[in-house]
């Protein structure tokens, strides 16, 4: 897929996924061009539900924040932009629900599932560097494989059958895109992400299950 320039400035990355079947005369599915969806984390148009926590704010949540997890050593605090809070989970949801149904697409509750136990595995605070929970491209390349309707497969087979990236389109453009805080947190089931993952701020661990 190609992007204009004025397209590539609004865009980090692209996705895509490779769907394989193990049912017999099933063909491949393959679908890329997913990228991110629109989510602001500036203190004039802050996304519905969130709450930016600021530096003297941030210490009363120490003990709760990613920077506490393990982290990797090729992770740069410095580089950091602060977290936030989801401080209203239902008003957090509804949003993302609308910019999928915007975009062409519905929030699968599976989908939805995940983002909401990936907050609360993170106790509603999220690092800004990782955007917000549930907009990036492989996400909606996550949802669009559970959604799939051209096929009986039940959301097991669909998910382990399934093979997602994520390419740079700026900077290093092709480059692997690792996936972020947010999209290890919610992609952590039977599908197989091929680009890495970050190694800094996650804690989930990757389960077998749906």
């Amino acid at each position: 897929m190609k992007y204009t320039k004025t397209k590539l400035k609004n865009y980090a990355a692209h996705a895509g996924f490779l769907n394989v079947p193990s049912g017999s005369g099933e063909t491949p599915r393959f679908k890329s061009g997913f990228v991110n969806l629109p989510g602001s984390l500036s203190n004039k148009n802050t996304f519905p539900g969130v709450r930016l926590i600021d530096e003297k704010i941030k210490r009363r949540f120490k003990d709760y924040s990613p920077e506490k997890l393990k982290e990797s050593t090729k992770w740069r605090p410095e580089t950091s932009l602060g977290y936030y809070r989801v401080e209203n989970v239902d008003i957090f949801i509804s949003e993302i629900k609308k910019l999928y149904a915007a975009s062409g697409s519905e929030l699968h509750e599976v989908v939805e599932r995940r983002i909401r136990n990936h907050l609360a595995s993170n106790n509603n605070i999220l690092p800004r560097m990782a955007g917000i929970a549930g907009l990036h491209a492989e996400v909606q390349a996550l949802n669009h494989i559970i959604s799939m309707t051209d096929t009986e497969a039940s959301v097991a087979s669909k998910l382990s059958s399934s093979y997602i990236y994520t390419q740079r389109l700026v900077g290093a453009r092709n480059e692997d895109f690792p996936a972020c805080h947010n999209c290890s947190g919610i992609i952590n089931g039977l599908e197989n992400i091929m680009t890495g993952r970050v190694e800094g701020h996650t804690r989930l661990i990757r389960r077998k299950s749906i």
